[in-house]
């Protein structure tokens, strides 16, 4: 039988924007009860043995591209890094593409393996995924600011 008990906010989901939402309200000083049906909190992000001893898997959620931009993260709001020991690894080779007949396309940090492995199916797709790489670099970095920044005054809003 479970004890009842008040608090001012209670999140339903421990996920990883329920736990950021719930952190930040504890650190406003808000009472906040966190419940979540699975066994582990964490949704999508976290990390779990899912095949063997050892081998650490993300089981969910593809990568975390927009996080290191992230005040959470980059001014380490929660003290995530400097009290909690969090360390994001980010890997040569990020994400994998397999097709039946056993080949494969590998998305990797350095742009010149990727588009060798697109080119090895379509030397045409590598040059355009060579463009569109470069293009959407350049957007990135103004994107990852204006991300977590609130709109600017008078900005107008569109309702359709």
């Amino acid at each position: 039988m479970m004890a009842s008990a008040k608090h001012d906010i209670v999140i339903i989901g421990g996920g990883h924007n329920g736990l950021i939402v719930a952190a930040y309200l504890a650190k406003a000083g808000v009472d906040v009860c966190v419940v979540e049906m699975q066994d582990k909190m964490g949704g999508g992000v976290r990390t779990d043995e899912l095949t063997l001893p050892g081998f650490k898997h993300d089981p969910a959620s593809i990568m975390h591209g927009y996080i290191a931009a992230n005040p959470l993260l980059s001014q380490d709001e929660l003290k995530l890094k400097s009290k909690y020991g969090l360390k994001y690894i980010y890997p040569d080779k990020e994400i994998a593409v397999l097709f039946p007949d056993d080949t494969a396309i590998v998305l990797q940090r350095d742009i010149d393996k990727t588009c060798e492995s697109i080119g090895k199916i379509s030397e045409r797709d590598a040059d355009a995924y060579r463009k569109f790489h470069k293009k959407t670099t350049a957007m990135l970095k103004v994107a990852s600011i204006a991300c977590f920044l609130p709109p600017p005054h008078g900005a107008l809003w569109f309702h359709f």
